[in-house]
């Protein structure tokens, strides 16, 4: 356990790349919305995605922290289960952190009158039409859902190399390619999209925390035989 914490300090020590830098990339595509928002007239009002790019970050930064920490820490006689604990701690502190941010900034969104702009860019509908608890656990589960999914991208590529995690991504577009035919083929998407429709963002984020888990679970066997 001193080990994991060992691993969790450090990664602490690097708290703007978890905290600050996707947060700023997100707050810059805000800003740009804000203006947008201001300087024309929604009746509609003005719904935008900015909020993916922290999300697209944790994806990113889950695909290349393993290569820039795990040999370093590994160097200190860090073990790999104590590195994956201590940094399976790291990105649930961020989920937590990232979730209450998310759910105080799309409160403030609603007192304000959305920015005075008619911008929904934190409070979404759909996003935001559940409980609090509903509405942390989104954002919460979105976040282990991407870090993990990029760690997992990361050590396959790291263990299997450039030309194998290529082929294996060609044969999933492969798969899902084939899979939109027989759909198609079969006229089942009307079904499928009715299905879809009738699901709420909280059952999403269920499916996404447990995808989650199967990321983690898989990463961690890949990190039991990764080399520094």
């Amino acid at each position: 356990m001193n080990r994991s914490m060992r691993v969790l300090t450090l990664h602490l020590r690097e708290y703007s790349l978890w905290f600050y830098m996707p947060w700023a990339i997100m707050l810059m595509s805000f800003v740009v919305n804000v203006i947008i928002g201001l300087s024309i007239e929604q009746e509609q009002g003005m719904y935008t995605g900015g909020m993916a790019s922290l999300y697209i970050y944790l994806f990113v930064t889950g695909i290349v922290a393993v290569a820039q920490t795990f040999p370093f820490m590994l160097g200190f006689g860090i073990r790999r289960r104590d590195y994956f604990l201590g940094t399976s701690a790291m990105v649930i502190i961020v989920g937590i952190v990232t979730a209450a941010l998310m759910l105080a900034m799309a409160a403030l969104e609603k007192a304000t009158g959305h920015w005075g702009a008619n911008l929904h860019f934190f409070d979404l509908p759909y996003l935001n039409d559940g409980s609090w608890y509903q509405q942390l656990l989104i954002p919460f589960a979105l976040v282990l859902n991407m870090y993990y999914m990029g760690m997992l991208t990361g050590l396959f590529n790291r263990r299997f190399g450039h030309f194998i995690t290529f082929t294996v991504l060609v044969v999933l577009v492969g798969l899902g390619g084939l899979a939109s035919a027989l759909i198609t083929k079969y006229d089942k998407w009307a079904q499928i999209g009715s299905w879809l429709a009738s699901q709420t963002a909280f059952q999403y984020s269920l499916w996404a925390l447990a995808l989650a888990v199967v990321y983690a679970a898989l990463s961690y066997l890949l990190l039991r035989r990764a080399t520094a």
